[in-house]
């Protein structure tokens, strides 16, 4: 059987939603009919997939970080002379962030790098969200779509399994993420 986009078990669902949403509906559903995955594996390959094309993005965060981290000295010897001088003088205020700037520059670390994968990576993630909550409550194959202790995936999981392991994961991401930064950048 061929698969084609906008013809399946998701057409109905889809058209309600947002471009993202339903184009994240239309891959997982691709993912369950072309390579007979379960819903629940279908999601895992998908989300392991959009994960791995962000990592170019987070790369970039954290090499803003480093790069922000190595400039810190510098921009916190400015921000001392600045307050040393206490002065409401508009011209003060605008060498001030002329210099802030040069820093920047001179490091290659805008503060507004460390933004950018955040602003692509939040609403691919906030519609993964809410297409995987719509196909959980208007498909009924998802209802059979789960494996393990957690075969109906219209349902929460009453053991609170899959919660704890998603909000120790992202810990774990946290913590190793940071402890890296601070050992790559020399320590705080």
């Amino acid at each position: 059987d061929k698969f084609a986009f906008g013809s399946g078990e998701v057409l109905n669902i889809a058209s309600e939603s947002w471009f993202t949403t339903t184009s994240l509906m239309h891959i997982i559903e691709y993912f369950h009919v072309t390579q007979d995955l379960e819903w629940w594996a279908a999601i895992m390959g998908v989300t392991c997939i959009l994960r791995l094309m962000l990592i170019p993005l987070t790369v970039v965060q954290q090499r803003a970080a480093a790069r922000l981290h190595l400039a810190k000295p510098e921009i916190e010897a400015l921000s001392a002379r600045a307050k040393q001088s206490n002065s409401n003088d508009p011209e003060a205020m605008k060498r001030h962030q002329t210099q802030l700037a040069a820093i920047w520059s001179k490091h290659s670390c805008h503060p507004g790098m460390m933004i950018v994968p955040i602003l692509v990576q939040a609403p691919l993630m906030i519609s993964f969200y809410f297409a995987i909550s719509r196909m959980s409550e208007d498909l009924p194959t998802m209802k059979h779509g789960g494996d393990f202790w957690f075969t109906d995936l219209s349902t929460s999981d009453p053991t609170m399994v899959l919660p704890v392991l998603s909000a120790a994961s992202f810990l774990l991401s946290v913590e190793f993420g940071g402890a890296a930064g601070a050992i790559g950048g020399g320590g705080a």
